[in-house]
């Protein structure tokens, strides 16, 4: 879910986090990005989230609230106060070096996340009834596992194309096990976030 992602001062109703593709210049871009992402087998596994859009699905290629933005990381979900998906960012620092299939990757990983959106709301709301650490892992073993579906389909040739430059995976291209991916001193910060979430629901 990558609650972490983002700021909690950007959950809300702000029609700054509505706006649609159509009202950015990189409208090409996404569209393109939405057509390579289509062709994939990876796409056809995330087909249970799109429920949880408030737009027309994503079945149309002109999509809503599928925005570029500079920021910290690959990519975030934007979700407002009652836990409603309003949006998907992808980072717009990106786009000197990458192309299409790179970040057809962060656009499906993130939707990826939607597939377990009960299970965040859940464990979310029942924050209290975990330790700190407890909770964490539970969050980032969901993200393990959506982790693993982009480089399985990565190393499967999924994201090549004759059309763009080999594109790199979004992660380390191999698998490793959870307590490889959990304690890689490289996930300390996305662990924090997590751990501030965690104080944050159960602050009364």
């Amino acid at each position: 879910m990558s609650y972490n992602n983002y700021p909690k001062t950007e959950w809300n109703n702000s029609n700054e986090l509505l706006k649609t593709s159509k009202s950015t210049n990189n409208e090409t871009l996404i569209n393109e990005i939405l057509k390579f992402s289509k062709n994939t087998e990876i796409w056809n596994n995330i087909g249970a989230s799109f429920e949880y859009w408030e737009t027309k699905g994503f079945n149309d290629i002109t999509i809503p609230s599928i925005n570029f933005k500079k920021m910290e990381f690959k990519g975030e979900l934007l979700l407002n106060l009652k836990g409603k998906v309003i949006g998907i960012n992808l980072n717009k620092n990106l786009i000197k070096s990458f192309e299409v299939p790179y970040f057809s990757q962060i656009l499906i990983m993130e939707l990826g996340n939607l597939k377990t959106k009960s299970s965040y709301n859940q464990l979310f709301a029942n924050a209290k009834d975990y330790t700190k650490e407890d909770f964490v892992k539970k969050v980032e073993k969901f993200e393990y596992n959506i982790r693993n579906e982009i480089i399985n389909a990565f190393l499967q040739g999924e994201f090549n194309s004759e059309k763009y430059k080999n594109q790199p995976c979004i992660f380390e291209a191999k698998k490793i096990t959870f307590e490889e991916y959990y304690n890689d001193e490289r996930l300390k910060n996305h662990k924090k976030g997590y751990e501030d979430l965690w104080e944050e629901l159960t602050t009364d």
